[in-house]
């Protein structure tokens, strides 16, 4: 189960460490949209019309990864380097 649970952590994240919002999201995207399809095929015992739910996933997988990238699309298209990212800063007691 650790292992599974170490896997889940590597597919979530880009660094390994932190969850990635991006993949968070898609990952939801896509298990909301198989469990829908899932349930409509038991409950009418028919294969529905994928168009929908394909657009839907391509799109919103999509949308978000390039919410999650667009610092970087930016910084390859101008060629200049991203700037350093800043650690959270804590308030003074």
């Amino acid at each position: 189960m650790r292992g599974f649970f170490s896997f889940i952590k590597g597919v979530l994240s880009e660094d390994g460490v932190t969850g990635s919002y991006s993949r968070c999201a898609s990952a939801t995207i896509v298990f909301c949209t198989v469990a829908w399809i899932t349930f409509l095929v038991f409950r009418t015992r028919l294969m529905p019309d994928l168009t929908g739910p394909l657009a839907f996933l391509t799109g919103g997988v999509g949308i978000h990864m390039g919410i999650n990238k667009a610092s970087e699309i930016a910084t390859a298209i101008k060629g200049t380097p991203p700037p350093p990212a800043t650690p959270p800063t804590t308030p003074a007691q």
